[in-house]
Parts: structure tokens; sequence; C-alpha cells
């Protein structure tokens, strides 16, 4: 009986989840700066490793990780600019 229960307060949710629109934008903005920190030290980790690498006389690493990094920056810059996401 219980089980049936469970199952019917998880459609109850799944239903909420899919059709309301009930996030508090509190709860956006913090989740979008977050985001965004996690984004910038992913960035600057993999610029320190590419510089490492350099460092390190391995050019090959450091070349594939520079491009790694210039591309997630550029493709977060561009998110950053868009003028409203989805």
């Amino acid at each position: 009986m219980s089980d049936l229960r469970f199952r019917e307060k998880l459609r109850e949710i799944e239903k909420a989840a899919a059709t309301e629109d009930h996030v508090p934008e509190k709860a956006k903005q913090l989740g979008l700066l977050f985001t965004a920190l996690f984004v910038c030290l992913l960035i600057i980790g993999i610029f320190v490793l590419a510089i490492l690498s350099a460092f390190g006389r391995s050019f090959v690493t450091s070349g594939v990780l520079f491009a790694l990094g210039i591309s997630i920056a550029s493709v977060a810059w561009n998110v950053y600019r868009a003028p409203k996401l989805p």
C-alpha cells in the first residue's frame, strides 16, 4: 500500500517538475554563479597545466592544453554573451 502512495507522490513531483516553473529567481542566480565559478576555475586550471607542461619541455601536451583551454573559454564567452538562454 505504501508503495502505491510513494509512486503517486513521485508522479506528482515529476508532473510538477515538468509543467511548473516554481524555481525561485535567487536559486537560479546562485546556481548560475556557482556554474560560472566552476568553469572559470576549470579554464584557469587547464592554462596552469599548459604552462607547467611547457616548463617541463612537453610542448605537444602544452599545445593541446592551450587549445583545449582556449576552446572552453570561447564557448563560455559565447554562452555569457548570449541574449537569453532557453
